[in-house]
């Protein structure tokens, strides 16, 4: 297999052919002892969104605007593709996002009480997610701001696991999934990191996106349908 020209254009749709091509395969395959639970779909959806949703926002959006390159910046790669990520990802609502689904996506925050969402998915934020509300709230999101939540959940393993009832319980099949990101409070003026994440401290509030697991694979085939629409990969040019 050939090195990828560049990873954040190139390895989401490697990723996305793993995802179709062995999907079958996947929906046969039980994780030992527990093949009551249902096959591993989920542990393997999971697995192929970091890369697939992590790198073209740490390689290429969290770039914009710096004035120092950084030291793994695709956006010198492809122009065309740094533009189209910085309009899409700097949308004033997530609604208006090409990879955006009506009614799959559901929003809410919690204000931060030392919860362990490893230990316990809060009461709270599943009530708040069940409610009609928590669908406007994440259509209405800045794009940025929805992009922010799932790259850091990603990236952080802010991720619960939940049924379909919306609870994070053991011994049953898993139809949900959460993600978890926190707001923390920024450095005061006069700091020399004024405007920044002050992460020494406690969060603020903590941000919860939720999905239905096939909601979520139907999100990573329009992510990549996304980047495949601009044209900007050789691999995805070749593969149109």
């Amino acid at each position: 297999m050939g090195a990828p020209e560049h990873y954040s254009q190139d390895l989401p749709d490697r990723c996305y052919q793993l995802i179709t091509k062995l999907w079958d395969t996947v929906q046969v395959t039980f994780n030992d002892g527990e093949e009551h639970l249902g096959p591993m779909t989920t542990t393997f959806l999971l697995a192929m969104a970091n890369p697939i949703i992590v790198l073209p926002i740490e390689r290429i959006e969290r770039h914009r605007g710096k004035e120092i390159a950084g030291y793994v910046n695709d956006r010198p790669l492809d122009h065309h593709l740094a533009l189209e990520i910085d309009r899409v990802l700097g949308a004033p609502r997530f609604s208006h996002c090409p990879f955006f689904e009506p009614g799959q996506w559901r929003f809410t925050t919690v204000p931060f009480k030392h919860q362990n969402f490893a230990l316990r998915f809060p009461d709270d934020a599943r009530d708040a997610l069940d409610r009609q509300e928590a669908l406007e709230r994440a259509a209405q999101l800045q794009a940025s701001e929805w992009a922010a939540c799932l790259r850091n959940a990603l990236a952080h393993g802010g991720v619960s696991y939940l049924d379909g009832d919306g609870y994070a319980r053991q011994g049953v099949p898993v139809e949900m999934l959460a993600f978890v990101s926190a707001t923390y409070p920024k450095h005061p003026i006069g700091h020399p990191l004024a405007g920044y994440r002050d992460t020494s401290k406690p969060p603020v509030e903590l941000k919860v996106l939720r999905i239905t697991e096939a909601g979520f694979f139907r999100f990573l085939g329009r992510w990549v349908d996304w980047l495949k629409a601009s044209g900007l990969s050789s691999s995805l040019a070749r593969a149109a």
